[in-house]
């Protein structure tokens, strides 16, 4: 099962306790499914346990007053699409007035912080969704209806939680990004599990990048380190290859120019570490920047040789 699917399991077995609760979980869920001209109400969802969720809400709450079909839709690689139709203008038990709007949110079920938890675990149950964090971090809910769009960003935002809008196939689009958003969200809306899971999969993505950065950082110091040993051995070697030119450098050169031809993995701190007395980095890059310069030196002495010999 997907973590999306997981996490709409893990919030359908939490009915609240209390009926004001319970009204606002099945007021967000009915909202945001579609509605038909004949008063019902259809909704589609990949979780059976959502319309488990919804029978048993409606008989809490009323009574057996509303009757239900469901069906269910095999798809091809894919999991089964289960409809729920529930009859009889069960949207009427959520208005205050003379008539009841699909596009517009009644605040007046919301006005305890249980009961904004219980109905925006709903509108997460009937419409949203949420990737892999593991892949991505985004938890977004697609909404049938734009007017209600705009309810369910004023809602959350209300709550603390401001999201961001999109359109996408025609459904507008309203979402989270941020992993420590969809953390608070999951929480507030009673998906701890989920929300616990997310913050263990956001430190283990922290744990390894890190861990890339510093290989990929010692990586880098390995060849600057591999192609610098290289050239001060290449400069080594010529130095050696002169008969008087070797000899006549001081005694403390040959002695790191030896111990650098039989280390040429090690680094200068390394290096300086093996001399006698031993001394510190800077001491041994400036022993190596003279015997560079003497070997750039040869190298000059060796051009002119070659070009008076031309000339000759």
């Amino acid at each position: 099962m997907s973590y999306c699917h997981e996490m709409k399991k893990e919030l359908c077995g939490l009915l609240p306790a209390a009926p004001h609760c319970r009204r606002a979980l099945l007021y967000g869920i009915l909202l945001f499914a579609k509605h038909r001209q004949d008063g019902g109400v259809l909704l589609r969802t990949e979780n059976e346990e959502v319309c488990v969720c919804v029978r048993q809400l409606l008989d809490l709450l009323f009574a057996g007053k509303y009757s239900c079909e469901q069906d269910m839709t095999r798809r091809r690689n894919m999991d089964p699409l289960y409809s729920l139709l529930v009859w009889g203008g069960v949207m009427w038990e959520f208005t205050t007035g003379y008539f009841t709007s699909v596009d517009h949110i009644e605040s007046s079920f919301l006005e305890k912080p249980c009961c904004l938890a219980a109905f925006l675990r709903g509108v997460y149950l009937s419409c949203g969704s949420m990737s892999d964090p593991n892949k991505d971090y985004h938890l977004d809910f697609a909404v049938f209806r734009q007017s209600l769009c705009q309810e369910l960003v004023r809602v959350l935002a209300q709550a603390g939680f401001p999201p961001k809008t999109s359109v996408r196939k025609g459904n507008s689009i309203v979402y989270f990004t941020e992993s420590g958003v969809m953390e608070d969200f999951l929480t507030f809306i009673g998906a701890v599990g989920a929300s616990l899971e997310l913050m263990n999969i956001k430190i283990y993505k922290d744990v390894r990048n890190k861990v890339n950065r510093v290989t990929n950082c010692e990586t880098a110091n390995i060849e600057k380190t591999v192609e610098a040993s290289t050239a001060q051995i290449e400069d080594i070697q010529l130095l050696m290859s002169r008969s008087g030119v070797w000899e006549s450098l001081p005694q403390q050169l040959k002695e790191l120019a030896l111990l650098r031809t039989e280390n040429p993995e090690l680094s200068l701190r390394e290096l300086g570490q093996l001399l006698s007395p031993p001394i510190s980095r800077s001491g041994v890059n400036h022993r190596l920047q003279r015997i560079k310069q003497a070997a750039e030196q040869l190298r000059t002495a060796q051009g002119k040789d070659k070009r008076g010999e031309t000339g000759t």
